[in-house]
């Protein structure tokens, strides 16, 4: 539970993890996105998703949502881009379903994409040891299982 002795003019943000990763993955998002735009046409929303299909051999938009933690109208907005650009092939499963598959072009395209993205990684990681990756890697996890304990209040 929470501190009951809390003070917004004395609270050391910079010690806030919510806040740092967030900040973290703003700007990682941020610079990603723009060389992902810049070099290959697509944003990071498109590339998580030719990222998922190529890992996962083709997916469900909610299956696609569940995985990322995206919201079904981004992936939505996105599988349609990649579907207009010839990346994405869309097939109804059923009434309510539809499977979303990469081209050729798009495996072609994410294979491209991954290299930056390997690189952009690098870059990040730069002069941090493997054992250290390994340990940041081993506690996000648990911080990303943590995330459904987290109550809604109303």
């Amino acid at each position: 539970m929470a501190s009951e002795n809390v003070n917004l003019s004395t609270w050391d943000i910079d010690s806030y993890f919510p806040a740092l990763i967030t900040w973290v993955y703003n700007k990682v998002a941020s610079r990603s996105s723009s060389i992902y735009l810049a070099r290959f046409g697509v944003g990071l929303t498109d590339w998580r998703i030719i990222a998922y299909l190529g890992l996962f051999d083709g997916g469900t938009n909610a299956q696609i949502c569940d995985y990322i933690g995206l919201d079904k109208a981004a992936v939505s907005r996105s599988v349609a881009r990649l579907k207009t650009k010839g990346i994405a092939v869309v097939t109804p499963i059923n009434r309510r379903d539809l499977k979303v598959e990469l081209t050729k072009e798009g495996r072609e395209l994410g294979e491209e994409i991954l290299r930056v993205a390997l690189e952009i990684e690098a870059n990040l990681l730069a002069g941090v040891s493997e054992e250290e990756k390994q340990q940041i890697l081993a506690f996000l996890r648990k911080v990303l299982n943590n995330v459904s304990t987290i109550k809604k209040s109303g």
